[in-house]
């Protein structure tokens, strides 16, 4: 049996506006999604990720998880 490929980074099961996700962990380098997240709150491109890491994202509940329609730090 062929093994599943790697979705495809798309928009999520979010708003089609957001553009990116502000990540805090309950507790400082939690694992999620491939990354470490720190105890801060951490801005991320939602292109940065599948559809099946963002949909882990919102659901893990030792992180905080906000959607973005635009960067919330300002950067261009």
């Amino acid at each position: 049996m062929a093994k599943p490929k790697k979705s495809e980074p798309v928009a999520p099961a979010v708003d089609a506006g957001v553009t990116h996700l502000v990540v805090q962990a309950r507790r400082d380098g939690f694992r999620r999604a491939g990354r470490a997240w720190p105890a801060e709150p951490t801005v991320v491109e939602i292109d940065d990720f599948t559809e099946d890491q963002v949909g882990e994202l919102l659901a893990e509940p030792q992180l905080v998880v906000t959607p973005s329609a635009g960067d919330p730090a300002g950067k261009q």
